[in-house]
């Protein structure tokens, strides 16, 4: 078949064109950017080893519905609505430990924005743009990119917004979204997002009067009734609700705080807005309500828990695409670029997704890689294993917990990152202990507490408080922290 001057593979006089094209080159910078942060960022145990925990406990045969972990909530009732991601990093991290979960976190930031690049080039974004905005978005949900169920939500989120963005060239790839929504329902709380990204495509249909705005209608019902494709029922709607509205958890929970400038994330959203705010103001044409709705909708999410954060990352990007100015597509050398300044640039990616990766990193005979984890104080768990029984009852301050629960779980801790969990009674003697406030031995005697495990950054007064009591004796001094047993 003859080939004509628009060929995809030949230029106007007729010359091939390389593979190693500069629009190749823009595609693999959005993509490689988020990937490489994502190995070179260490994998908080915060949240992950309880998490890793579960996994082996529902691949065993066993689903968590009430609170075994702890001594301050037995048996209270407790929706695992994370179980499906919690078992993926499980089996990811039975292939070669936190060497190949860290490979899989990336892996699934790559997906995530090779998907928004994606978009934004189907909004009609050259790829230089499309790159431009995909890793713009990335620094803003950096921080909101952590090894842990919200991870699995965001390529789930970013394929709805390709398939949406695509719904008119390719309508039967919609049908997609209600199984994507099924899965979501399983994994994260977040999606609640996928039938709202739909009820956004349907506002969209309807203001451009598409002849599609009954089928993204239709699309709609079916991904809200999807979401009862789980293990809890429309009880999932009721748990994400709590979650976003749980006054316990606003308090507690860092990354439920409300964002502020003050924060890296908080910074780059803000200015993100002020950059958004600045594009429309230059621009000549008006910009539709739909997408100054859409806008609205993801900041206004990111406004009262920084967490929000990462879908305006995901979300803005192509829908600035959609208000770019259209430009011819490039040909010729502007389009292929310069051989040799291609390879620098693809080299230099290349080096710098090899220089991440996890085997470069030192790991331990015991199987914990400290340059990989944050969160882990392996020393304090060897020597409360070696103070403590089965069954004894392990005072840790709260970031540590997850990471004590996963290490002994024979032992029970106070609380854990699960902020929803536990009654207000129970934040409310964690914090008098752990700022040594006036009766804390009498808290630690009425929950009968065996060990105590103290951070120096967490709870500085109760060290300097427990190291002078005569009912308490320290067993291990580490960097991190120490040990108390009782005398």
């Amino acid at each position: 078949m003859r080939r004509g001057v628009g060929s995809e593979n030949e230029s106007p006089v007729g010359t091939k064109t390389p593979r190693l094209t500069l629009d190749r080159v823009w595609a693999l910078i959005a993509i490689a950017i988020p990937a490489a942060g994502g190995l070179a960022v260490r994998m908080s145990t915060v949240d992950l080893a309880y998490h890793l925990r579960l996994g082996a406990q529902v691949l065993g045969g066993s689903f968590p519905r009430v609170d075994s972990f702890t001594f301050s909530a037995p048996g209270l009732p407790w929706t695992d609505q994370q179980w499906g991601a919690q078992i993926l990093m499980t089996l990811a991290h039975r292939v070669d430990g936190w060497n190949s979960l860290l490979l899989v976190k990336s892996a699934l930031i790559a997906a995530t924005f090779l998907l928004v690049f994606a978009t934004c080039r189907g909004a009609g974004a050259t790829a230089r743009a499309a790159a431009g905005l995909t890793v713009a978005g990335y620094l803003v949900s950096a921080q909101n990119l952590g090894m842990r169920p919200q991870l699995f939500a965001a390529p789930l989120f970013a394929a709805v917004l390709w398939i949406s963005a695509g719904r008119r060239e390719h309508p039967g790839r919609q049908w997609a979204i209600p199984v994507l929504v099924a899965i979501w329902c399983n994994v994260h709380g977040s999606f609640v997002l996928g039938p709202a990204l739909v009820g956004l495509d349907w506002l969209e249909d309807l203001r451009t009067r598409s002849p599609g705005a009954r089928r993204t209608l239709l699309i709609g019902v079916f991904s809200m009734t999807a979401t009862v494709v789980n293990p809890f029922g429309w009880r999932v709607w009721v748990y994400a609700v709590d979650i976003a509205t749980n006054p316990t958890v606003t308090r507690f929970a860092s990354e439920w705080e409300p964002t502020t400038i003050r924060t890296f994330t908080g910074g780059a959203l803000f200015a993100s807005v002020a950059g958004v705010v600045v594009f429309f103001s230059r621009r000549s044409r008006p910009v539709p309500w739909t997408t100054l709705l859409r806008l609205a909708f993801f900041f206004a999410l990111a406004l009262p828990a920084i967490r929000g954060a990462l879908w305006w990352g995901l979300a803005a990007p192509p829908a600035l695409a959609g208000c770019l100015a259209p430009r011819p597509v490039p040909v010729g050398d502007d389009r292929r670029g310069s051989p040799v300044m291609n390879r620098i640039m693809v080299a230099a990616v290349l080096l710098g997704l090899v220089v991440t990766l996890p085997w470069w990193r030192s790991s331990d005979p015991a199987g914990i890689s400290p340059p990989l984890l944050t969160s882990a104080p392996d020393d304090l768990v060897a020597a409360t294993a070696g103070a403590t029984v089965a069954g004894d009852r392990v005072w840790v301050d709260q970031v540590w917990a997850s990471w004590f629960e996963y290490r002994l779980p024979d032992r029970l801790t106070f609380a854990d990152s699960r902020i929803e969990l536990f009654p207000d009674r129970v934040w409310t003697d964690y914090l008098d202990v752990a700022n040594g406030r006036e009766g804390w031995q009498a808290i630690l005697d009425r929950w009968q507490v065996d060990v105590a495990v103290l951070s120096r950054q967490q709870s500085g007064e109760l060290l300097g408080r427990i190291a002078y009591d005569p009912g308490w004796r320290r067993v291990f001094t580490g960097d991190d922290g120490s040990v108390y047993i009782r005398t």
